[in-house]
């Protein structure tokens, strides 16, 4: 799944030809603002993957207070961009603890290699002193950013434009559809035995041609999955 990068820049054509050029390095640009206000509003609704902020921004907020807002309620990677390169301003921005730091005019490369380095950040996230730790979803639940371990989840129901993830405790709506949720989870451990329907392997209970128990839930499978399926609970319970 592409990483997503949210612009906030005041500059009406370079926000356009910024938005153009990462979608040619292969990110997803969700939205662009121009001042604090719209941008903490979205967030308060959807998940980003970074911020990519410049420092001067329409509005009394400027862009080092915009992130100081960011940070209290988000952990999310920063980059900052501007055309001002003195020492004082890069003092002041290092105090919000961006990932990055980008001085117009930049190259694409620039841009590139910034982000590069600051989606390490949230790759750290994962990394445990054995390896990789479980897989998570971020969604977002009455203003509050929540990871859910790929553990924790029963199974993943598609709804229209979103996706329904339920878990042992509650039930969370993701504005994904479910390709993309199916792409951010473990194939290790999940399982599409349906258009709508992706099941935590683990989950699995009994089955027969047209339904499977998972958890406390009945689902459909797709025609010709019983063979499969017979395998995955058989090398469960082995």
């Amino acid at each position: 799944m592409k990483r997503s990068v949210l612009i906030v820049e005041d500059e009406y054509e370079l926000a356009l030809n910024l938005k153009e050029q990462l979608i040619k390095l292969g990110f997803s640009v969700p939205a662009v603002f121009n001042n604090a206000r719209e941008t903490l509003a979205y967030l308060e609704e959807n998940v980003v993957d970074l911020l990519l902020v410049d420092i001067m921004i329409v509005g009394a907020v400027d862009g080092i207070e915009l992130v100081s807002q960011v940070n209290k309620k988000w952990d999310l990677p920063i980059v900052f961009s501007t055309a001002y390169a003195d020492n004082e301003l890069f003092t002041k921005a290092l105090e919000v603890n961006p990932a990055g730091y980008l001085v117009k005019p930049y190259k694409m490369d620039d841009l590139k290699t910034t982000l590069m380095l600051a989606f390490s950040k949230i790759d750290r996230m994962q990394e445990t002193d054995g390896g990789k730790a479980p897989a998570f979803l971020k969604v977002r639940d009455k203003g509050f950013l929540i990871f859910i371990h790929a553990e924790d989840i029963i199974l993943a129901q598609a709804d229209g434009l979103y996706t329904k993830i339920i878990t042992r405790n509650k039930t969370y709506v993701l504005r994904d559809i479910l390709k993309d949720v199916e792409e951010r989870l473990p194939s290790s451990l999940f399982l599409r035995v349906h258009k709508s329907f992706l099941v935590n392997k683990k989950e699995i209970h009994s089955f027969n041609g047209k339904n499977a128990i998972v958890g406390d839930y009945t689902v459909p499978i797709r025609r010709g999955l019983y063979k499969h399926l017979h395998d995955v609970v058989t090398k469960k319970v082995n």
